[in-house]
């Protein structure tokens, strides 16, 4: 679970999410409606998932270092804290978290 940091619109389409732990990804607006504050899951796999209430991409690796890795999702881009191997197709699920803030008062 990542706590998103900022957004920044690319387009009238298209936002950029930026979580706390440094990770990006672009998202269609009308499919993952996010705001600032708010966390999100993020798995990547390998294979297809069956989850439907979830926002999935269909990617490939096309860069790796020692801490990210880069993935291209159809044109939109992704910088996500994996370990992958460069040219593999993953799978990347963001769903929002059902985690509640609570206000404490002393």
């Amino acid at each position: 679970m990542s706590l998103i940091k900022q957004i920044t619109p690319v387009n009238e389409f298209v936002d950029r999410i930026e979580m706390n732990d440094t990770q990006i990804f672009e998202v269609y607006k009308q499919f993952l409606m996010c705001k600032e504050g708010e966390y999100l899951n993020i798995k990547i796999s390998n294979t297809m998932p069956n989850e439907h209430d979830k926002y999935v991409m269909c990617g490939t690796v096309y860069y790796v270092d020692d801490t990210y890795s880069c993935i291209s999702n159809g044109g939109l881009l992704s910088k996500v804290k994996v370990n992958l191997c460069v040219a593999s197709n993953v799978y990347t699920l963001l769903s929002k978290s059902r985690v509640r803030k609570r206000n404490f008062v002393d």
